[in-house]
């Protein structure tokens, strides 16, 4: 878990390449040391929450709805969920009897086994990378949800 200061330093190079502006050191302030965390067996699900999942949800526990600006394309029934905050996912996840993977339980299935993967610089071309970090840096306002 966490990273190397010469993975925070390309990081960084890319937040300045893609926006000109310069990222905070905050940002990266639990990402070291890199160390080895061990964990028990877990379970993943295989698949997203989709809307119509996150619809019965917010019926059954008079939840509210995400305000979600996004594509209607993102909002049919079977696309999973978009825009919600982390204790709207939190809520999600004790209705339906579950939890919120760890950090460490995210990253062993994200990085498919492979402990030197790098998440986004050697996975997406550059133009891919581009138009997810220019994602990344829009307001919060836009990334919330709206059905």
């Amino acid at each position: 878990m966490g990273s190397t200061p010469q993975k925070i330093e390309r990081a960084k190079e890319l937040y300045r390449k893609e926006t000109g502006r310069e990222p905070l050191d905050s940002w990266f302030e639990d990402e070291v040391p890199a160390h080895r965390v061990y964990l028990d067996a877990f379970y993943v699900d295989r698949y997203e929450v989709t809307n119509r999942q996150y619809q019965k949800f917010i019926e059954a526990a008079n939840y509210r709805r995400p305000f979600n600006c996004m594509d209607a394309y993102f909002r049919q029934p079977n696309k999973p969920v978009m825009g919600i905050e982390w204790e709207e996912a939190m809520a999600y996840a004790a209705w339906a009897g579950k939890r919120l993977p760890t950090e460490a339980e995210w990253e062993k299935p994200a990085r498919g086994g492979l402990k030197s993967k790098q998440f986004l610089h050697q996975v997406f071309p550059a133009q891919i990378q581009s138009r997810f970090l220019s994602f990344l840096s829009l307001p919060a306002i836009y990334l919330k949800s709206c059905w």
